[in-house]
Protein backbone atom coordinates (compact mmCIF):
# COMPACT_ATOMS: atom_id res chain seq x y z
CA UNK A 1 0.00 0.00 0.00
CA UNK A 2 1.50 3.58 -1.13
CA UNK A 3 0.89 6.89 0.68
CA UNK A 4 1.42 10.25 -0.89
CA UNK A 5 1.10 13.66 0.72
CA UNK A 6 -0.22 16.48 -1.97
CA UNK A 7 1.31 19.64 -0.44
CA UNK A 8 -1.00 22.78 -1.86
CA UNK A 9 0.70 25.85 -2.31
CA UNK A 10 -0.41 28.31 -4.28
CA UNK A 11 -2.96 25.57 -6.36
CA UNK A 12 -6.14 25.66 -4.58
CA UNK A 13 -8.15 24.06 -7.05
CA UNK A 14 -8.98 21.01 -7.99
CA UNK A 15 -9.43 21.27 -12.15
CA UNK A 16 -6.21 21.47 -14.67
CA UNK A 17 -4.20 20.64 -11.50
CA UNK A 18 -1.12 17.89 -12.57
CA UNK A 19 0.18 18.01 -8.87
CA UNK A 20 -3.21 16.47 -7.31
CA UNK A 21 -3.93 14.07 -10.71
CA UNK A 22 -0.35 12.38 -10.36
CA UNK A 23 -0.91 12.07 -6.31
CA UNK A 24 -3.96 11.01 -6.64
CA UNK A 25 -2.59 7.80 -9.90
CA UNK A 26 0.28 7.19 -7.18
CA UNK A 27 -1.53 6.68 -3.94
CA UNK A 28 -3.45 4.11 -2.09
CA UNK A 29 -3.85 6.56 0.29
CA UNK A 30 -3.24 10.76 0.19
CA UNK A 31 -2.88 13.47 2.87
CA UNK A 32 -4.00 16.80 1.16
CA UNK A 33 -2.34 19.02 2.91
CA UNK A 34 -2.41 23.05 3.14
CA UNK A 35 0.12 24.92 5.31
CA UNK A 36 -1.62 28.19 6.78
CA UNK A 37 0.84 30.56 7.32
CA UNK A 38 2.07 32.47 10.72
CA UNK A 39 1.22 35.95 10.88
CA UNK A 40 4.59 38.04 10.09
CA UNK A 41 5.87 41.43 9.68
CA UNK A 42 7.64 43.38 6.95
CA UNK A 43 11.14 44.05 6.96
CA UNK A 44 10.82 47.76 6.20
CA UNK A 45 7.30 48.81 7.12
CA UNK A 46 5.84 47.94 10.27
CA UNK A 47 3.00 45.85 9.16
CA UNK A 48 1.52 42.42 8.41
CA UNK A 49 2.57 40.47 5.07
CA UNK A 50 -0.90 39.75 4.94
CA UNK A 51 -4.42 42.20 5.52
CA UNK A 52 -7.92 40.78 6.58
CA UNK A 53 -8.61 40.85 3.03
CA UNK A 54 -6.00 38.62 1.84
CA UNK A 55 -7.04 36.68 4.95
CA UNK A 56 -10.32 36.34 4.03
CA UNK A 57 -9.94 35.55 0.60
CA UNK A 58 -7.45 32.68 1.30
CA UNK A 59 -9.38 30.84 3.88
CA UNK A 60 -12.66 31.47 1.67
CA UNK A 61 -10.61 29.54 -0.71
CA UNK A 62 -9.46 26.59 1.49
CA UNK A 63 -13.25 26.21 2.32
CA UNK A 64 -14.22 26.06 -1.28
CA UNK A 65 -10.76 23.35 -1.81
CA UNK A 66 -12.44 21.22 1.12
CA UNK A 67 -15.42 21.08 0.03
CA UNK A 68 -14.39 19.85 -3.70
CA UNK A 69 -12.03 17.10 -1.72
CA UNK A 70 -15.32 15.88 0.28
CA UNK A 71 -17.27 15.64 -3.35
CA UNK A 72 -14.40 13.76 -4.37
CA UNK A 73 -13.89 11.04 -1.01
CA UNK A 74 -11.32 13.16 0.85
CA UNK A 75 -10.80 16.77 2.56
CA UNK A 76 -8.65 19.28 3.26
CA UNK A 77 -6.23 18.95 6.28
CA UNK A 78 -5.21 22.05 7.70
CA UNK A 79 -1.63 22.88 9.97
CA UNK A 80 -0.43 25.86 10.58
CA UNK A 81 3.68 26.54 10.85
CA UNK A 82 6.38 25.80 8.39
CA UNK A 83 6.48 23.51 5.75
CA UNK A 84 9.53 22.40 6.09
CA UNK A 85 9.11 21.03 9.92
CA UNK A 86 4.97 19.91 9.45
CA UNK A 87 5.63 17.69 6.17
CA UNK A 88 8.49 15.41 7.24
CA UNK A 89 6.61 15.22 10.66
CA UNK A 90 3.77 14.21 8.71
CA UNK A 91 5.07 11.66 6.44
CA UNK A 92 6.75 9.81 9.45
CA UNK A 93 4.22 9.27 11.69
CA UNK A 94 1.71 8.32 8.91
CA UNK A 95 4.62 6.46 6.35
CA UNK A 96 4.32 8.27 3.32
CA UNK A 97 5.83 7.00 0.48
CA UNK A 98 5.92 10.15 -1.54
CA UNK A 99 5.58 13.85 -1.53
CA UNK A 100 3.72 15.78 -4.29
CA UNK A 101 3.92 19.49 -5.09
CA UNK A 102 3.78 22.42 -7.29
CA UNK A 103 6.76 24.64 -8.36
CA UNK A 104 6.99 28.37 -7.82
CA UNK A 105 9.60 30.82 -8.66
CA UNK A 106 10.02 33.50 -6.34
CA UNK A 107 13.16 32.89 -3.69
CA UNK A 108 11.13 32.71 -0.47
CA UNK A 109 9.30 29.44 -2.08
CA UNK A 110 12.05 28.16 -3.88
CA UNK A 111 14.13 28.09 -0.38
CA UNK A 112 11.15 26.55 1.02
CA UNK A 113 11.38 23.74 -1.75
CA UNK A 114 14.99 23.23 -1.40
CA UNK A 115 15.08 23.07 2.17
CA UNK A 116 11.83 20.61 2.50
CA UNK A 117 13.69 18.43 -0.50
CA UNK A 118 17.01 18.06 1.59
CA UNK A 119 14.77 17.15 5.18
CA UNK A 120 12.56 14.71 2.52
CA UNK A 121 15.90 13.36 1.69
CA UNK A 122 17.27 12.76 4.71
CA UNK A 123 14.50 10.58 5.70
CA UNK A 124 13.99 8.38 3.09
CA UNK A 125 11.35 9.75 1.47
CA UNK A 126 10.81 10.39 -2.86
CA UNK A 127 9.07 13.81 -3.81
CA UNK A 128 8.14 14.58 -7.54
CA UNK A 129 7.04 18.52 -8.31
CA UNK A 130 4.92 19.76 -11.46
CA UNK A 131 4.73 23.26 -13.10
CA UNK A 132 1.00 24.20 -12.32
CA UNK A 133 1.17 28.10 -12.36
CA UNK A 134 1.55 29.32 -16.03
CA UNK A 135 0.24 28.96 -19.40
CA UNK A 136 3.44 28.44 -20.62
CA UNK A 137 5.28 25.30 -19.57
CA UNK A 138 8.81 26.20 -19.16
CA UNK A 139 8.95 22.90 -21.28
CA UNK A 140 7.55 24.23 -23.85
CA UNK A 141 9.49 27.77 -23.96
CA UNK A 142 11.47 28.69 -27.15
CA UNK A 143 14.71 29.17 -24.83
CA UNK A 144 15.54 27.79 -21.11
CA UNK A 145 14.51 30.14 -18.36
CA UNK A 146 18.50 31.37 -18.05
CA UNK A 147 17.91 32.53 -21.25
CA UNK A 148 14.94 34.31 -20.92
CA UNK A 149 15.11 37.73 -22.93
CA UNK A 150 14.75 41.07 -20.57
CA UNK A 151 12.25 42.70 -23.03
CA UNK A 152 8.04 41.76 -22.89
CA UNK A 153 8.03 42.10 -26.55
CA UNK A 154 11.02 39.77 -27.47
CA UNK A 155 9.37 37.28 -24.89
CA UNK A 156 6.22 37.37 -26.46
CA UNK A 157 6.84 37.17 -30.02
CA UNK A 158 9.19 34.03 -29.58
CA UNK A 159 6.56 32.27 -27.54
CA UNK A 160 4.08 33.70 -30.23
CA UNK A 161 5.70 32.53 -32.37
CA UNK A 162 6.64 28.83 -31.29
CA UNK A 163 2.58 28.50 -30.30
CA UNK A 164 3.17 26.39 -27.79
CA UNK A 165 -0.44 26.74 -26.52
CA UNK A 166 -2.16 23.72 -27.21
CA UNK A 167 -2.79 21.31 -24.61
CA UNK A 168 -4.97 19.16 -22.64
CA UNK A 169 -5.78 19.43 -19.13
CA UNK A 170 -5.36 16.64 -16.98
CA UNK A 171 -8.15 14.84 -15.37
CA UNK A 172 -8.84 14.22 -12.19
CA UNK A 173 -10.23 10.91 -10.17
CA UNK A 174 -11.39 10.09 -7.28
CA UNK A 175 -9.56 10.86 -4.29
CA UNK A 176 -7.98 7.75 -1.96
CA UNK A 177 -8.97 7.91 1.30
CA UNK A 178 -6.96 9.49 4.38
CA UNK A 179 -4.48 7.98 6.20
CA UNK A 180 -6.56 6.33 9.55
CA UNK A 181 -6.32 8.54 12.57
CA UNK A 182 -5.63 11.61 10.36
CA UNK A 183 -7.64 14.96 11.51
CA UNK A 184 -6.92 18.44 10.22
CA UNK A 185 -6.41 21.52 12.86
CA UNK A 186 -8.85 23.90 13.25
CA UNK A 187 -8.78 27.23 11.74
CA UNK A 188 -6.45 29.51 13.98
CA UNK A 189 -8.60 31.71 16.10
CA UNK A 190 -6.60 34.82 15.07
CA UNK A 191 -7.15 33.95 11.38
CA UNK A 192 -10.69 33.34 11.99
CA UNK A 193 -10.66 36.88 13.78
CA UNK A 194 -8.99 39.03 10.42
CA UNK A 195 -11.08 37.70 8.24
CA UNK A 196 -14.27 38.54 10.58
CA UNK A 197 -13.00 42.11 10.16
CA UNK A 198 -13.44 42.84 6.88
CA UNK A 199 -15.83 45.33 6.19
CA UNK A 200 -17.58 45.56 2.99
CA UNK A 201 -17.40 48.92 1.30
CA UNK A 202 -20.40 50.13 -0.91
CA UNK A 203 -18.25 51.65 -3.72
CA UNK A 204 -16.09 48.13 -3.72
CA UNK A 205 -15.19 47.34 -7.55
CA UNK A 206 -16.11 43.57 -6.69
CA UNK A 207 -17.74 41.30 -4.15
CA UNK A 208 -14.78 39.25 -3.86
CA UNK A 209 -15.12 35.94 -2.84
CA UNK A 210 -12.42 33.34 -2.60
CA UNK A 211 -12.12 29.55 -4.54
CA UNK A 212 -12.77 27.51 -7.46
CA UNK A 213 -16.05 27.61 -7.57
CA UNK A 214 -16.53 31.57 -7.24
CA UNK A 215 -13.60 31.63 -9.91
CA UNK A 216 -15.44 29.57 -12.38
CA UNK A 217 -18.31 31.76 -11.89
CA UNK A 218 -16.41 34.83 -12.62
CA UNK A 219 -14.55 33.68 -15.78
CA UNK A 220 -18.12 32.75 -17.20
CA UNK A 221 -19.71 35.97 -16.33
CA UNK A 222 -17.32 37.85 -17.89
CA UNK A 223 -17.13 35.79 -21.02
CA UNK A 224 -20.10 34.17 -21.30
CA UNK A 225 -23.13 36.18 -19.40
CA UNK A 226 -22.32 39.56 -20.26
CA UNK A 227 -19.49 39.27 -23.32
CA UNK A 228 -17.96 42.19 -21.47
CA UNK A 229 -14.15 40.17 -22.74
CA UNK A 230 -15.40 41.77 -26.12
CA UNK A 231 -14.28 45.22 -25.31
CA UNK A 232 -11.51 44.65 -22.83
CA UNK A 233 -8.72 46.45 -24.44
CA UNK A 234 -10.99 49.40 -24.59
CA UNK A 235 -12.30 49.34 -20.97
CA UNK A 236 -9.01 47.79 -18.78
CA UNK A 237 -7.67 51.82 -17.60
CA UNK A 238 -11.35 52.54 -16.20
CA UNK A 239 -11.48 53.01 -12.23
CA UNK A 240 -14.98 52.50 -11.19
CA UNK A 241 -17.06 49.14 -11.96
CA UNK A 242 -16.92 45.24 -11.56
CA UNK A 243 -16.81 44.43 -15.67
CA UNK A 244 -14.24 47.20 -16.78
CA UNK A 245 -11.51 44.55 -15.93
CA UNK A 246 -11.73 40.81 -16.12
CA UNK A 247 -11.29 40.73 -12.27
CA UNK A 248 -9.37 36.92 -12.73
CA UNK A 249 -6.51 38.26 -10.79
CA UNK A 250 -7.02 37.36 -7.13
CA UNK A 251 -8.42 33.38 -8.77
CA UNK A 252 -4.76 33.32 -10.54
CA UNK A 253 -3.00 34.23 -7.26
CA UNK A 254 -3.76 31.31 -5.32
CA UNK A 255 -4.53 29.19 -8.41
CA UNK A 256 -7.79 29.28 -7.79
CA UNK A 257 -8.62 29.11 -11.45
CA UNK A 258 -5.31 28.37 -13.84
CA UNK A 259 -4.14 30.36 -16.82
CA UNK A 260 -4.91 27.53 -18.90
CA UNK A 261 -8.72 27.44 -18.34
CA UNK A 262 -8.67 30.40 -18.91
CA UNK A 263 -7.18 30.48 -22.26
CA UNK A 264 -9.15 27.63 -23.14
CA UNK A 265 -12.65 29.95 -22.27
CA UNK A 266 -11.55 32.31 -24.42
CA UNK A 267 -9.94 29.78 -27.29
CA UNK A 268 -13.97 28.41 -27.14
CA UNK A 269 -15.50 31.84 -26.66
CA UNK A 270 -13.32 33.51 -30.24
CA UNK A 271 -14.86 30.20 -32.00
CA UNK A 272 -18.13 30.28 -30.95
CA UNK A 273 -18.47 34.17 -30.70
CA UNK A 274 -16.21 36.67 -31.74
CA UNK A 275 -12.02 36.68 -31.56
CA UNK A 276 -11.16 40.52 -31.38
CA UNK A 277 -8.43 42.76 -30.28
CA UNK A 278 -9.98 42.18 -26.77
CA UNK A 279 -10.05 38.97 -26.86
CA UNK A 280 -6.14 38.35 -27.76
CA UNK A 281 -5.36 41.40 -25.34
CA UNK A 282 -6.79 39.18 -22.37
CA UNK A 283 -4.22 35.87 -23.44
CA UNK A 284 -1.74 39.29 -24.01
CA UNK A 285 -1.98 40.22 -20.25
CA UNK A 286 -1.84 36.05 -19.32
CA UNK A 287 1.23 35.93 -21.32
CA UNK A 288 2.81 39.15 -18.80
CA UNK A 289 2.18 37.10 -16.35
CA UNK A 290 4.02 34.72 -17.28
CA UNK A 291 6.34 36.68 -18.15
CA UNK A 292 7.03 37.89 -14.75
CA UNK A 293 7.10 34.08 -13.15
CA UNK A 294 9.79 32.93 -15.10
CA UNK A 295 12.01 36.90 -14.71
CA UNK A 296 11.24 35.52 -10.66
CA UNK A 297 12.48 32.18 -11.66
CA UNK A 298 15.98 33.55 -13.54
CA UNK A 299 16.46 35.93 -11.46
CA UNK A 300 16.16 35.13 -7.78
CA UNK A 301 17.09 37.35 -4.58
CA UNK A 302 17.67 40.65 -7.32
CA UNK A 303 14.07 41.04 -8.09
CA UNK A 304 13.34 41.70 -4.11
CA UNK A 305 16.37 44.24 -3.73
CA UNK A 306 16.70 47.66 -3.68
CA UNK A 307 18.73 47.84 -6.67
CA UNK A 308 16.39 45.47 -8.57
CA UNK A 309 17.05 42.71 -11.60
CA UNK A 310 19.55 45.48 -13.22
CA UNK A 311 21.33 45.96 -9.67
CA UNK A 312 21.29 49.59 -10.28
CA UNK A 313 19.75 52.33 -8.08
CA UNK A 314 16.91 54.48 -9.15
CA UNK A 315 17.94 57.64 -10.23
CA UNK A 316 15.08 59.22 -7.77
CA UNK A 317 16.34 56.93 -5.12
CA UNK A 318 20.11 58.18 -5.43
CA UNK A 319 19.01 61.50 -4.95
CA UNK A 320 18.12 61.34 -1.46
CA UNK A 321 20.06 58.25 -0.96
CA UNK A 322 23.90 56.26 -1.64
CA UNK A 323 24.83 52.75 -0.80
CA UNK A 324 23.68 49.09 -2.11
CA UNK A 325 21.65 48.85 0.81
CA UNK A 326 20.89 51.80 2.58
CA UNK A 327 16.88 52.93 2.10
CA UNK A 328 15.14 56.35 2.50
CA UNK A 329 12.15 54.80 4.73
CA UNK A 330 10.50 58.49 5.11
CA UNK A 331 7.68 56.57 7.45
CA UNK A 332 5.92 60.00 7.53
CA UNK A 333 6.14 60.88 3.86
CA UNK A 334 5.25 57.07 3.43
CA UNK A 335 1.99 56.95 6.00
CA UNK A 336 0.86 59.88 3.94
CA UNK A 337 1.44 57.84 0.52
CA UNK A 338 -0.47 54.40 2.70
CA UNK A 339 -3.53 56.33 3.67
CA UNK A 340 -4.32 58.26 0.46
CA UNK A 341 -3.38 61.59 2.61
CA UNK A 342 -1.02 63.39 0.05
CA UNK A 343 -1.39 66.50 -2.04
CA UNK A 344 -2.24 64.68 -4.96
CA UNK A 345 -6.15 63.65 -5.32
CA UNK A 346 -5.68 60.86 -7.81
CA UNK A 347 -3.09 59.15 -5.52
CA UNK A 348 -5.23 59.46 -2.93
CA UNK A 349 -8.13 58.11 -4.16
CA UNK A 350 -6.21 55.03 -5.44
CA UNK A 351 -4.72 54.46 -2.20
CA UNK A 352 -7.59 54.69 0.07
CA UNK A 353 -9.74 52.13 -2.58
CA UNK A 354 -7.12 49.97 -1.65
CA UNK A 355 -7.13 50.45 1.87
CA UNK A 356 -10.78 49.93 2.51
CA UNK A 357 -10.98 47.26 -0.44
CA UNK A 358 -8.07 45.61 -0.89
CA UNK A 359 -8.31 46.11 -4.35
CA UNK A 360 -6.77 49.19 -7.15
CA UNK A 361 -7.17 49.21 -11.21
CA UNK A 362 -3.99 48.45 -12.61
CA UNK A 363 -3.59 51.85 -13.85
CA UNK A 364 -4.43 53.41 -10.18
CA UNK A 365 -1.60 50.71 -9.06
CA UNK A 366 0.73 52.09 -12.18
CA UNK A 367 0.46 55.88 -10.72
CA UNK A 368 0.44 55.50 -7.06
CA UNK A 369 3.99 53.45 -7.63
CA UNK A 370 5.04 56.24 -9.60
CA UNK A 371 4.14 58.85 -7.36
CA UNK A 372 6.22 57.16 -4.29
CA UNK A 373 9.02 56.52 -5.84
CA UNK A 374 9.75 59.49 -8.49
CA UNK A 375 7.84 62.01 -6.64
CA UNK A 376 8.33 61.45 -2.93
CA UNK A 377 11.84 59.59 -3.90
CA UNK A 378 10.89 56.34 -1.41
CA UNK A 379 12.69 53.36 -1.87
CA UNK A 380 10.58 51.11 -4.06
CA UNK A 381 10.33 48.94 -1.78
CA UNK A 382 8.22 50.56 1.08
CA UNK A 383 5.30 49.95 -1.44
CA UNK A 384 5.96 47.02 -2.63
CA UNK A 385 5.60 45.97 0.52
CA UNK A 386 2.55 47.55 1.22
CA UNK A 387 0.79 45.99 -1.73
CA UNK A 388 1.83 42.91 -0.70
CA UNK A 389 0.07 43.18 2.68
CA UNK A 390 -3.24 44.90 0.86
CA UNK A 391 -3.70 43.54 -2.65
CA UNK A 392 -6.57 40.37 -2.15
CA UNK A 393 -4.76 39.33 -5.99
CA UNK A 394 -0.99 39.68 -4.50
CA UNK A 395 1.44 37.99 -6.68
CA UNK A 396 5.15 37.74 -5.78
CA UNK A 397 6.60 37.53 -9.00
CA UNK A 398 3.24 40.12 -10.52
CA UNK A 399 4.11 42.63 -7.72
CA UNK A 400 7.64 42.37 -7.05
CA UNK A 401 8.59 42.84 -11.10
CA UNK A 402 6.09 45.97 -11.73
CA UNK A 403 7.64 47.71 -8.70
CA UNK A 404 11.37 46.82 -10.38
CA UNK A 405 9.67 47.92 -13.64
CA UNK A 406 8.11 51.00 -12.40
CA UNK A 407 10.94 52.37 -10.62
CA UNK A 408 13.56 51.62 -13.60
CA UNK A 409 15.38 49.20 -12.35
CA UNK A 410 13.35 46.28 -14.18
CA UNK A 411 12.72 44.68 -17.91
CA UNK A 412 11.12 48.16 -19.11
CA UNK A 413 13.62 50.56 -21.17
CA UNK A 414 11.15 53.40 -20.66
CA UNK A 415 11.10 56.01 -18.58
CA UNK A 416 8.35 54.69 -16.32
CA UNK A 417 7.54 58.65 -14.68
CA UNK A 418 3.54 59.13 -14.65
CA UNK A 419 2.42 62.32 -14.80
CA UNK A 420 -0.40 61.85 -12.37
CA UNK A 421 -2.07 65.11 -12.93
CA UNK A 422 -2.46 63.89 -16.82
CA UNK A 423 -3.49 60.78 -15.81
CA UNK A 424 -6.24 62.33 -13.85
CA UNK A 425 -7.42 64.32 -16.72
CA UNK A 426 -7.40 61.46 -19.24
CA UNK A 427 -9.08 58.35 -16.89
CA UNK A 428 -10.85 60.23 -14.25
CA UNK A 429 -12.14 63.71 -16.75
CA UNK A 430 -14.96 63.99 -15.07
CA UNK A 431 -13.59 63.45 -11.21
CA UNK A 432 -16.16 60.62 -10.91
CA UNK A 433 -13.21 58.51 -9.28
CA UNK A 434 -11.84 61.09 -6.91
CA UNK A 435 -15.47 62.75 -5.55
CA UNK A 436 -15.96 58.36 -5.24
CA UNK A 437 -12.45 57.92 -2.78
CA UNK A 438 -13.13 60.85 -1.42
CA UNK A 439 -16.32 60.72 0.83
Amino acid sequence: MKTGLVLFRNDLRIHDNETLVRAIEFSDALIPLYVLPKVETHTLIPYSRRSNFRIKFLLESLADLNDSLKRMGSKLILRTGNIEHIVPELCLEYSVDMVFFANLACTEEVEQEKNLIHILSKIGISHRSYHTSTLVHPSDLPFPVEHLPEVFTEFRKMVEKKNPLAFSLPKKGRAPSLPSGLESESLPLELITLANSVKIHPSRAIDWKGGEQEGIKRLTEYLWLTDCIQTYKETRNQLLGKNYSSKFSAYLSLGCLSARLIYQQIKAYEEERIANESTYWLVFELLWRDYFFFIASKHGRSLFMKSGIQKKISKSSLIQNSGYEKTNVDLVAFEKWRLGKTEDEFVNGNMKELLLTGYMSNRGRQNVASFLVHNLRLDWRLGAEWFETMLIDYDPASNYGNWNYIAGIGNDPRSRVFNTEKQAKDYDPLGEYRKTWSE
